[in-house]
């Protein structure tokens, strides 16, 4: 396990401009921020990207930036199928106003095991938004498109759509965020191959209503000139089923 965690990757850094090839931290991208892309237990626990990221900022328009990223997360073998993820983001902000979009392409494909009954499953996400954001708060819309191919069983494209309504509202140290899902399940296949295929919240896959929403509490504190941080919060949510609390 002593290298379990290692991080080795070729990095440039510019005014406006970032390249990154190797093992790197996940956090190093800007986009796909949402739980509909990654939960934060994958987030934990696979907190490295493994491919290239390239990302362009012009620093005369505030928070705007265009990125690319591919992540090689499954090397095929006998019985691990091979996956990677395409990876896609850009924000323009104007003043308080900002659109931008995050896509996903995820490719799913084969192991090397001739009795494994597999191929190729396609998962793309596309989700555009728009938004407007001051200094103690930001709420926006987002678009959320589907397209899933289980090449192997059905072989035809399902395409559900949903809109993601966002809103987060800070005060000193303390912050409230509230998330809202209205539309159809994008993780069509969450019962047929899981968090392999899916590293988002089980929230958004069948048979879970078509309905979620969390509000999320937390306060954060910084110690030792801010090199450590922390912090606290706990959320609340609601499936269209029931409450629940983490």
């Amino acid at each position: 396990m002593l290298f379990a965690n290692v991080q080795m990757y070729y990095g440039y850094r510019a005014s406006s401009v970032t390249l990154l090839a190797g093992i790197f931290p996940r956090s190093e991208m800007r986009g796909l921020k949402s739980r509909l892309f990654y939960d934060a237990e994958y987030r934990y626990y696979n907190n490295r990207i493994g491919g290239v990221l390239a990302r362009y900022e012009n620093p005369n328009l505030g928070d705007s930036y265009v990125e690319f990223a591919m992540d090689y997360n499954g090397k095929r073998t006998f019985d691990t199928r091979e996956a990677f993820e395409l990876m896609t983001a850009a924000r323009y902000a104007e003043r308080d106003v900002y659109v931008g979009y995050d896509i996903m392409i995820g490719h799913y494909a084969k192991d090397y095991n001739e009795a494994t009954k597999d191929d190729v499953v396609d998962n793309f996400l596309l989700t555009p938004f728009v938004g407007f954001k001051g200094e103690d708060f930001d709420i926006g819309v987002k678009y959320v498109q589907s397209v899933q191919r289980d090449r192997v069983n059905e072989n035809t494209f399902e395409c559900p759509k949903g809109v993601e309504l966002y809103a987060t509202y800070r005060y000193n140290k303390l912050s409230v965020h509230n998330v809202t899902y209205l539309g159809e399940a994008p993780f069509v296949y969450y019962g047929r191959y899981g968090k392999d295929l899916y590293h988002g919240l089980q929230h958004y896959a069948p048979p879970h209503t078509n309905y979620y929403d969390a509000v999320t509490i937390c306060y954060s504190e910084s110690f030792a000139k801010g090199s450590v941080l922390l912090d606290v919060g706990f959320t609340i949510e609601d499936d269209g089923t029931g409450l629940g609390t983490r």
